[in-house]
């Protein structure tokens, strides 16, 4: 059993004395049961009593984020601006629970004495509604890329300065991922899988959630040091390469299934039919 929900904490709590008992049951009966990171590993083990478990992380090809080139011009980001991406989803509640409206505001104050800051925002427009009074107009604070494609995707991570997630609840965010992997120097919330991502703020930095002063600190010396922005993204995308390339991951899978079934992965490896 894989669990890659980040809000199952919330919903294990909510769950009432009787249903919790049946979850702590469930999640006994597989072979294995397998968490995104260490820090999972020890809520399933200490809060739910789960004694069988083993970390297989996400994964995705590194290689092919690292070396597409970058395009600023085809995404209509100023060659002097410092961009700010926020990747979107098609759900405002959602956009809101990752922490959007939180950077909006951090953003619009840190723009009082950096104007050359830009919101990048990929997804749908959720924020259509009130993004313009806090940012102004479209093209000034913020630029909306809207829904993009997997080609697309790699681009404009490869030609923003920042990502930014400010979320409040995560698993192991594949958005964190792609930053690392493009190169991006990240700030991020210290939810679920992240703080391992980015090696405890060696690869990236780390935020508590909903402290606006800390975002703002955190954005502020990234958008003020170049340096460090392509510091941090090196260890971003070092990193992403050493631990989270499909390969990698490919490996440690098949050995965790191994373990659970000998013979199964030579049995299956071969071409689908």
């Amino acid at each position: 059993l894989q669990v890659h929900d980040g809000t199952f904490p919330d919903f294990y709590r909510a769950a009432g004395p009787a249903r919790q008992r049946l979850i702590r049951r469930l999640l006994r009966i597989p072979d294995t049961v397998v968490a995104l990171s260490e820090g999972w590993t020890a809520y399933f083990r200490d809060t739910l009593g789960v004694r069988r478990i083993a970390v297989v992380p996400n994964g995705l090809p590194v290689a092919r984020l690292h070396e597409t080139l970058a395009d600023r011009g085809r995404l209509g980001i100023a060659p002097h601006r410092v961009a700010i991406l926020f990747m979107g989803t098609a759900s405002a509640a959602l956009d809101e629970a990752k922490g959007l409206r939180d950077l909006v505001e951090v953003i619009a104050t840190l723009r009082i004495h950096h104007p050359e800051l830009l919101l990048v925002l990929a997804g749908a427009a959720s924020h259509a509604a009130w993004l313009p009074q806090r940012l102004g107009p479209a093209g000034d604070g913020w630029l909306a890329l809207g829904p993009i494609d997997p080609d697309t995707r790699a681009v404009v991570y490869r030609s923003v300065d920042i990502f930014a997630l400010p979320s409040r609840a995560e698993n192991m965010p594949n958005t964190v991922l792609e930053a690392m992997a493009a190169g991006c120097a990240i700030v991020a919330t210290s939810v679920g899988a992240v703080p391992e991502m980015l090696a405890a703020g060696a690869a990236g930095r780390l935020v508590p959630v909903r402290d606006p002063i800390a975002l703002h600190r955190a954005l502020e010396e990234l958008v003020t040091t170049p340096a460090l922005r392509r510091d941090l993204g090196g260890r971003a995308g070092a990193r992403a390469a050493a631990c989270y390339d499909m390969p990698v991951i490919e490996h440690t899978l098949g050995a965790l299934y191994e373990s659970v079934a000998p013979g199964i992965v030579r049995r299956h490896s071969g071409p689908l039919s």
